[in-house]
Parts: C-alpha cells; structure tokens; sequence
C-alpha cells in the first residue's frame, strides 16, 4: 500500500462523508441495476427488480461512472440500494433478521455473500430491521455502541429495558462495543461515520462482508427514524476510484435517512 494512498484515504475519511454538493455540481442519472437475492442460504430465490434510473447531485461525467443497484428483501418489498461504480456486480443474501447487498468489481454468487473473508474492494449494505428477534439483538447492540442517547427509547419501544427484561418476557440486552482500532465521528443524532485502518479488525471488517485489507473501510451508519431499524453502509473503494466516495456517500446517506 503506497503511502501517499494511505494518507489521502485517512483525509477522506475525515472529511468527505458530512460534505455537502459543491456549488453548481449539476445532476446526472445513474442507471438502476437490479441484484438477485438468495433466502437463507437458497430456500428461495428473489429475482432482480427493476426501476428507473435514479438522479444524483453530481457532474455528468462524474454520474457517468456510477449505477445505483438494489434488491429485494421480501417478494415485492425492496432494500435500500447502493450507489456505486458502474459496471461492477451485485447479489444480495436474506436471512434472519438481516439482509445484505454487495456490489463489487467481480462476479457474485450467493457462496459470496454472508461471510467475511473478502480483503479486496467493494460496497456493502446491511440492513436490521428492529421488530424480529435476530434484527432486535442486532440492532440494540448499534444503539448501544453508536447512538447511546437514543437506546431507551429504542428499548422502550419494544417493551424492553436496558437490564434485557421487557413488559411481556424476556428480552435481549444490548452491550456496548467500540473497536479500538476505529476512528468515530457523529454526523448528526442519527448518523455516524465509523473509519477501520488498513489491515485492522473493527466494525468495518467485522459482521458483513469485508475481512481485514490493504484499504480501510469507511462504514455509514444511519439509525432509521421512525422503527429503529439501522442501515450500514460499508465501503471500500479501490484508489482509480477514490473520487467517487463523496458522491457516494451524499447520495447513500439520502437514500438511508429517507426510509
């Protein structure tokens, strides 16, 4: 890893994910790609849905490079979708309580998704819903760790305490976990910017796709306002497209704060 790369993604980190659309920046639309998703390891099958292309706050040249893909998570009910370069490949996983869409430069196949074992570049989106007991435990654990002042009101949402005990049995607890790696910075009260280093173990190569790497991974967390659910969004781009990463994140962070 050359170390003029090294600074310039730290830099990145620091500051592009809160920037907002230089002035006069333009828009372009993005095509839609559709992403098969496979159900508990091939119970069942969704296929691609279709759309529309989707219109971004960028350049045109710059849109020219990116393709906005997305998924289903149940028959006829969509994922968020990910902003990412054109031309790379998609496929998403369903399982209990989470789902996952991954994009990346190579070929996809269900064997892909779901595991952690991946160093080389891509996106990846992981969403829990708060209202099933696998995506409850999932996303009281977030809360805890990246948005402290709002998990009573998450737990009592659902009947639960911190304590783990709820109005109508037994509940999860949530337990608070930063990796001590990982840089942090709070965007607003529901938005949070998490950086794991190269070649570290943190929140960005742990419990989705991506293993420990040559690159960092930039992860966006988006707590959903209305049913606390929570978006992840995890990114590791390649240096040749390094300059996509604001755009990326202004259009994903629009496309997660707005469910």
């Amino acid at each position: 890893m050359p170390l003029a790369w090294t600074i310039v993604s730290l830099a990145l980190a620091a500051t592009v994910w809160a920037a907002p659309a230089p002035a006069g920046a333009g828009s372009a639309d993005v095509p839609y790609v559709g992403c098969e998703t496979d159900v508990m390891g091939g119970v069942h099958h969704l296929a691609a849905p279709t759309g529309a292309p989707r219109a971004i706050d960028a350049p045109p040249v710059i849109g020219l490079q990116l393709a906005f893909y997305q998924a289903q998570r149940s028959a006829g009910v969509l994922m968020p979708g990910i902003y990412a370069p054109r031309h790379w490949h998609c496929y998403a996983y369903q399982g209990a309580g989470i789902a996952e869409l991954v994009v990346a430069p190579r070929p996809l196949s269900a064997a892909d998704v779901g595991g952690d074992d991946h160093p080389d570049p891509g996106i990846s989106l992981l969403d829990f819903p708060s209202d099933t007991g696998p995506g409850f435990n999932f996303a009281s654990q977030i809360i805890a760790s990246y948005f402290p002042q709002r998990l009573n009101d998450f737990l009592q949402r659902w009947g639960a305490t911190s304590s783990g005990k709820g109005t109508s049995g037994a509940m999860p607890g949530a337990t608070a976990h930063i990796w001590p790696a990982d840089s942090v910075q709070s965007l607003d009260e529901r938005t949070v910017l998490v950086t794991t280093p190269l070649g570290s173990r943190g929140f960005g190569t742990s419990g989705g796709w991506f293993s420990p790497g040559p690159l960092p991974v930039h992860s966006l967390i988006v707590l959903d306002r209305d049913t606390y659910g929570v978006h992840e969004l995890r990114v590791r781009l390649p240096p040749v497209d390094a300059s996509l990463l604001p755009v990326i994140e202004r259009a994903e962070h629009r496309e997660l704060a707005g469910r």
